[in-house]
């Protein structure tokens, strides 16, 4: 074999290794980011000291056991939320919300961070499941607010869809969560979530 048919085999070597190699990291990156189902497994307030809320806005709510294998079945809260802040939920205040992962074994704090004006707007349109739920108010209805009071559930079926964010990686989550209104932090709460490949329609 000549000097140039040598070097043309080496090529056509490296070439089809960087195929195979891309081929691998999209079959890896496939595993992990995709559509997805959310659940959780605890909804807590912060702990003393991760910030300084009045709370004025509180919940205790628990939610039932997930199984990975009948996605189709949605979970079930059982609690309440207190609204007492006189103004109620509404577009005159502020959200933050952060994600820390556990994707492969791995914690990130900060994996995402959010902040958001008109909370209450904001609220009902990233979380339409948990709002529905929670607060059980007409979405049409503007501006949004969620009057002072206190909101129950007694094992009712909840959809924790994110319509605003279709892909997700695949993983563990605590979403860190607080509200307020000027300088003063009215809620702080941390859920414990995870996010697993949705189900292919038809799929049991």
């Amino acid at each position: 074999m000549n000097s140039a048919a040598k070097t043309r085999g080496l090529l056509l070597g490296r070439l089809l290794c960087a195929i195979v190699v891309l081929l691998a990291a999209k079959a890896i990156t496939a595993a992990v980011l995709g559509p997805y189902n959310a659940y959780v497994d605890r909804i807590y307030a912060c702990a003393p000291g991760d910030s300084n809320s009045t709370e004025e806005i509180v919940n205790f709510i628990e939610v039932s056991k997930y199984d990975i294998r009948k996605q189709h079945i949605l979970q079930r809260v059982t609690g309440n939320v207190t609204v007492s802040i006189k103004e109620g939920i509404n577009n005159a205040m502020w959200a933050k919300a952060r994600l820390d992962s556990r994707v492969h074994a791995h914690w990130a704090d900060n994996a995402f961070t959010f902040s958001f004006d008109k909370a209450c707007e904001q609220g009902r349109t990233h979380m339409p499941g948990v709002w529905s739920t929670f607060f059980k108010l007409d979405p049409t209805v503007n501006p949004c607010r969620v009057p002072p009071a206190i909101y129950r559930m007694d094992n009712e079926p909840i959809n924790w869809t994110f319509p605003k964010f279709p892909i997700m990686p695949h993983g563990s989550w605590t979403f860190h969560l607080t509200v307020g209104q000027g300088k003063n932090t009215v809620l702080c709460n941390n859920v414990d979530i995870r996010s697993v490949a949705k189900q292919r329609p038809g799929t049991r």
